[in-house]
């Protein structure tokens, strides 16, 4: 069985592709072309010149600066792992005011927090670090249940580990950062996305769930029906699944207490009884075994399955 991963092409976002080509053209043109020094910081953005209204278009420019091949690795590669989900997510004109209002802020917000510190008033900054860290932001509160499937954690968690304690500029990227959380958690208000985005996340892991479930991928299975009982407590139908998943790979006090909630829920649930029954049989807990197979006849007495367990449970405690 092929899974449907719902997957979202980078070559169908085009501001997001736009943005990484003209990073890349920039950075080509800079190191193929004379006087580089000079040009970079000609465009660099410098606080203590925008302050004074010197280049107060650099604002804007510097966040297409990159000064070497590290530089624009870095950056560009982190804006690829988020940017096509985004995108989609939010459309092609908000995604694209978020990348250079989250850049231009996060310049003024290094510029407002160093407004009286002489050792970084002066820096020269560039670099699409703040705009991307906006993005993050953005990403981390519209994606935050299912954040693991689309991006390398590790390649993140350095990327922010580099910029926000090894770089001198680390407000430029905190700036950004927090103005992107801003920006989300006001999207999230306006378009009201909190109840709807939570169904459909949760009809995804449920579904992906019992894929995996009919392919007999029990641990994968486990996974994704852990993330639509955290999105649905109450939903029997992921919980049972989940319970029979424990169960074949071994995990009998995991499935014991998964169906133990079930009864909770729904103490008529006559199946959860009966697959209760069958885990304490299994495990040679026959008083229990039997105790729970008379609960589950009182809600079906006819149930040929339950009886036969019964009987083999009688059949064990008098040898």
């Amino acid at each position: 069985m092929v899974l449907n991963t719902d997957k979202i092409y980078f070559h169908k976002q085009f501001v997001s592709i736009f943005i990484v080509a003209i990073n890349i053209i920039i950075f080509i043109i800079l190191q193929l072309g004379p006087n580089q020094r000079i040009v970079i910081e000609l465009t660099a953005f410098v606080p203590s010149k925008f302050v004074h209204g010197i280049n107060i278009s650099n604002v804007f420019i510097a966040m297409f600066i990159h000064i070497n091949y590290l530089h624009l690795l870095t950056n560009m590669s982190v804006f690829f792992m988020v940017a096509y989900k985004l995108e989609k997510k939010i459309g092609h004109s908000l995604f694209l005011i978020l990348y250079i209002v989250s850049g231009t802020c996060a310049f003024l917000f290094h510029t407002t927090f160093n407004l009286f510190n002489p050792s970084l008033i002066d820096i020269r900054i560039y670099g699409a670090s703040g705009a991307i860290f906006g993005i993050l932001g953005f990403y981390l509160i519209l994606f935050f249940n299912k954040i693991y499937q689309n991006i390398n954690l590790t390649h993140l968690f350095i990327y922010i580990l580099i910029h926000l304690i090894f770089l001198t500029a680390v407000m430029v990227h905190f700036g950004g950062f927090i103005l992107g959380i801003i920006f989300g958690f006001l999207y999230k208000v306006i378009k009201r996305e909190n109840l709807t985005e939570k169904n459909k996340m949760y009809t995804n892991w449920s579904v992906l769930g019992r894929a995996y479930l009919s392919n007999e991928m029990f641990h994968h299975a486990i996974k994704n029906l852990k993330f639509a009982v955290k999105l649905n407590p109450l939903d029997t139908t992921a919980l049972m699944d989940l319970g029979y998943s424990y169960k074949k790979v071994g995990n009998f006090e995991e499935a014991v207490s998964t169906y133990r909630r079930i009864i909770i829920i729904n103490p008529k649930n006559d199946l959860a009884w009966y697959n209760l029954a069958k885990i304490y049989f299994e495990l040679k807990q026959y008083n229990d075994a039997l105790r729970v197979c008379n609960e589950s006849l009182k809600l079906n007495a006819n149930s040929e399955e339950v009886l036969d367990l019964q009987k083999k449970i009688q059949i064990e405690t008098s040898e």
